[in-house]
């Protein structure tokens, strides 16, 4: 314009954010806002997932034939959707216009393919034939207790396992380190190879962890904490 012009931010409350869903869609069709009418219809509304700090609410004064940023605009989203609201300008240029906002949330999250259960513990069952071969091996090395050998005998009861961990999320997930029990990579029997080696998960992306037990057959149950610590 060639006089200066104000402009101020104005969000709505919720309640009436929803009572304008109805002539959402004929308002940005009316506006000439064609590329947003696929926005209307695929993104949930969502109105508590924007919001406007105090610092974005004062009015900001433009030179004539000048441009600026006004903002900023919070965007806090609650979960991985496509999500919409909408907030007003306010000016003494055209009085009150209407800016539709669209975000999509983000986040990783990692799975261990098929091995946790709903309480988030990973499981690791020893079959019978695993059983019954490590106690034949144990039966040997007893056998074997007086013997030359004996000390150059490898011990029976570490079993090996692999888990699989993806990333289902749609953002990359960086882990900082792994750990078992209160610190390390082994505790209670356990052990986990690298696990203190920082990585990036990708989308979609899976990562192997090769574990061992230690079995001392002292109990029939072992169990320790397992932590995975990111960067959110």
């Amino acid at each position: 314009a060639d006089h200066p012009v104000w402009v101020q931010l104005v969000d709505q409350n919720e309640v009436a954010t929803r009572q304008q869903e109805e002539q959402l869609e004929w308002w940005t069709r009316n506006r000439g806002h064609n590329g947003s009418i696929e926005v209307v219809r695929t993104a949930v509304l969502q109105p508590g997932a924007f919001s406007l700090p105090p610092s974005a609410r004062g009015v900001q004064v433009l030179a004539a034939n000048s441009e600026g940023n006004i903002g900023p605009v919070h965007f806090n989203p609650t979960s991985q959707q496509h999500v919409r609201s909408h907030i007003f300008v306010r000016s003494n240029l055209t009085l009150l216009d209407e800016v539709l906002l669209h975000g999509v949330g983000g986040a990783g999250k990692l799975v261990f393919d098929g091995e946790m259960d709903s309480e988030h513990t990973l499981r690791w069952s020893l079959s019978e034939s695993q059983m019954i071969h490590a106690e034949t091996k144990l039966l040997d090395l007893a056998a074997q207790e007086n013997s030359e050998n004996a000390a150059a005998t490898e011990l029976p009861t570490i079993f090996a396992k692999t888990f699989k961990m993806s990333n289902l999320g749609n953002l990359d997930v960086r882990v900082e380190r792994m750990q078992l029990g209160s610190r390390g990579c082994a505790a209670a029997g356990f052990s986990i190879s690298n696990c203190e080696r920082a990585f990036n998960l990708l989308p979609g992306q899976s990562l192997e962890l090769h574990a061992t037990f230690d079995a001392d057959f002292s109990t029939s149950l072992a169990t320790t904490s397992f932590k995975i610590h990111t960067l959110a």
